[in-house]
């Protein structure tokens, strides 16, 4: 069973952890307000390094949301009470890069490219 937690952002209930990474959390949230389900990438490794990288981030995120291979940002922000940086985006079903991998194996250089100009 798939634990429920309290991330501290307010309007975003419902939050389950769907990945982990090097420096930051993804979790699945439902945004109340609006009635949609988006995903919370929330920095776990609060360093000066983290916290330039996360910044780059979100700005590219932010210049770039027309891109079709990149996932809209909708809001950025700090958690209460432990102000950890967070982005909320689209939440695509499906899993992740890694996901595919962990289940298939590495792709052909031509999968790869069909993966990448859908």
């Amino acid at each position: 069973m798939v634990e429920i937690v309290d991330l501290g952002i307010d309007g975003l209930s419902d939050c389950k952890e769907i990945g982990s990474g090097g420096f930051a959390n993804v979790y699945s949230a439902l945004e109340a307000d609006i009635g949609r389900r988006v995903a919370v990438k929330v920095l776990t490794t609060i360093d000066e390094g983290g916290r330039r990288r996360f910044n780059r981030e979100h700005l590219t995120m932010g210049q770039t949301t027309a891109h079709p291979h990149i996932v809209t940002l909708f809001r950025t922000g700090y958690s209460s009470p432990d102000d950890k940086p967070y982005l909320a985006m689209e939440y695509l079903s499906g899993g992740s890069l890694q996901d595919r991998l962990d289940a298939h194996g590495a792709m052909d250089w031509e999968e790869a490219v069909e993966l990448i100009s859908r």
